[in-house]
């Protein structure tokens, strides 16, 4: 495994503004986890500059994601995926209807009901769906459902490369997908509900086998002291955003690499962490 700061991709710009060019070949995709105050936020491009966002973190991150969306240079949103309903998923989700050109929206089936903006087009992912997002990832839908700490959970692949990306932190869906899906191929996990001490149990990270761990921050809440335990338990490398701020994954269709990016190195906003 690969960790290394990502200052060799900031350019500097003459406004004294920094931007950062993720330097994708033609076969590599990146996920970059947003360093937030509040609530977490991914973004996923490609080499054409083909770009997707799951959830929008909480509202009190707004000038964080503004920022951060102008530091990669991104000026449009193919696809905006939305896997809560809670603030810390959806909080600055007005925010960019606003400012930024979105192609199109992705909600759990389980909020069609309740759903009731018109402005763009939306699609319900249902449970046990799989998609080609953009230049060979896929996604399946392992969990449609919304409530406490439970909400739609991804698998997103790219060659042999497998990201499980969870919302939920309950051990009932954790038993559930161990014996639905083949989840043995894990790379990298992103933990669910901030690591919640409701979720992300041994056996789940036994079957699942993953090398790597991304937990954003929830507000002035630490991720479980148990949970950490046995993430460093299964010898899982752990990176908790509000300790080494942005994380990217950057992958091609065989390996991948972790960098790194403290909020120092981005001339972020002075805020209370």
């Amino acid at each position: 495994m690969v960790s290394v700061l990502f200052f060799s991709l900031i350019n500097d710009e003459p406004t004294g503004i920094e931007k950062i060019n993720l330097k994708l070949s033609e076969d590599e995709i990146a996920f970059t986890f947003f360093d937030l105050v509040d609530g977490e936020s991914t973004l996923i491009l490609d080499s054409e500059g083909n770009s997707i966002l799951i959830n929008t973190g909480g509202a009190k991150s707004e000038e964080e994601l503004e920022h951060y969306l102008d530091t990669y240079n991104v000026k449009s949103i193919d696809l905006l995926i939305i896997t809560s309903d809670r603030d810390e998923y959806i909080g600055n989700t007005s925010w960019l209807f606003t400012n930024i050109e979105i192609g199109s929206i992705i909600l759990p089936s389980s909020l069609e009901r309740t759903w009731n903006d018109t402005t763009l087009p939306v699609q319900f992912w249902k449970k046990e769906e799989k998609m080609e997002l953009f230049n060979g990832v896929t996604v399946s839908v392992l969990t449609d459902s919304i409530s406490d700490h439970i909400g739609m959970d991804l698998l997103l692949q790219f060659g042999r490369n497998d990201l499980l990306y969870m919302t939920s932190a309950n051990k009932e869906i954790e038993q559930q997908l161990l014996k639905k899906y083949a989840l043995k191929n894990v790379h990298v996990l992103k933990v669910g509900d901030f690591g919640s001490e409701q979720g992300t149990h041994g056996k789940f990270l036994k079957e699942t086998d993953p090398q790597v761990a991304i937990i954003f921050k929830k507000g002035s809440t630490s991720p479980d002291t148990g949970v950490l335990e046995r993430l460093q338990d299964t010898w899982i490398d752990i990176y908790q955003t509000k300790q080494v701020g942005n994380v990217t994954v950057k992958l091609t269709k065989t390996n991948y690499q972790v960098f790194t990016i403290p909020i120092r190195s981005t001339n972020m906003l002075s805020k209370s962490r």
